[in-house]
């Protein structure tokens, strides 16, 4: 990306984090922060998280620091509130005359969460083994079951 495009992004952001002339991000620091980071960022490719910790640790670059956490916040919010009202809609219309609300909102739950809900199940799951398997054998399954899931 070359300076004219970084200049149209940072204008546009800028913009859409302002309100009655008061801007969270100022324009000319946010540019030339931009650039400098392209400059000092390692070669390897790294994930938005991954820049977000680099810029944290170097503490040189508020309004980047400020983008990025708006970054990594935003799409997660908004994803996460429209799943949880998808996966409700689902669950009341299959099941709303034969259970109660406590059992609709427990499913709910499940459904909306259930990243969280197989992580514990997993962590179960390797408790169980752990205590049936003997010590070397259930590292090595451990371990293979972990290259598998990645």
């Amino acid at each position: 990306m070359d300076d004219n495009d970084l200049q149209k992004c940072c204008t546009s952001f800028v913009q859409s984090f302002s309100q009655d002339s008061k801007a969270d991000v100022d324009f000319d620091d946010f540019f030339s922060e931009l650039k400098v980071l392209r400059v000092s960022l390692p070669e390897k490719l790294m994930s938005a998280y991954e820049i977000l910790r680099f810029v944290k640790a170097a503490d040189s670059y508020p309004n980047v620091s400020f983008a990025y956490r708006i970054l990594l916040t935003i799409p997660v919010i908004v994803a996460s509130a429209e799943r949880s009202f998808s996966k409700l809609k689902l669950l009341r219309n299959c099941l709303r005359s034969t259970m109660s609300q406590e059992k609709l909102n427990g499913l709910a739950m499940c459904s909306i969460e259930k990243d969280i809900w197989m992580t514990l199940i997993l962590i179960q799951f390797l408790k169980f083994l752990h205590q049936e398997m003997p010590e070397d054998s259930f590292l090595q399954r451990t371990e293979a079951l972990y290259f598998y899931l990645r």
